[in-house]
């Protein structure tokens, strides 16, 4: 009889574990979706003014002239550090509005 009640008292106590852990999990995972909708839904803040990269600094980087790149990042010397691709408007990004990938 007392081995049945430490059993089962051990699956309520699992039991009640996971319940905890998956409550704690959904309400990280939907704070997360709502800081990536707010990012998605507004990179670009009002004041933002992206920099595209120029024809000299395409060719230099060997990218075709025809293709638009916005210019991420660039170090203290004015060099594109990170660029991205832009298809359509929409790709544009605030670098101020980008999060790090880790929370490390």
């Amino acid at each position: 009889m007392d081995k049945k009640k430490i059993i089962i008292i051990s699956l309520a106590a699992l039991i009640l574990i996971l319940i905890i852990s998956l409550v704690v999990f959904k309400k990280n995972n939907d704070s997360v979706k709502d800081n990536d909708n707010r990012e998605t839904a507004g990179l670009v803040t009002e004041n933002f003014v992206p920099d595209f990269l120029t024809t000299a600094e395409k060719s230099k980087l060997g990218i075709s002239d025809d293709k638009q790149i916005q210019a991420v990042t660039r170090d203290q010397s004015g060099e594109v550090t990170v660029y991205k691709i832009i298809n359509n408007e929409a790709d544009i990004v605030d670098p101020a509005q980008i999060k790090p990938i880790s929370s490390k």
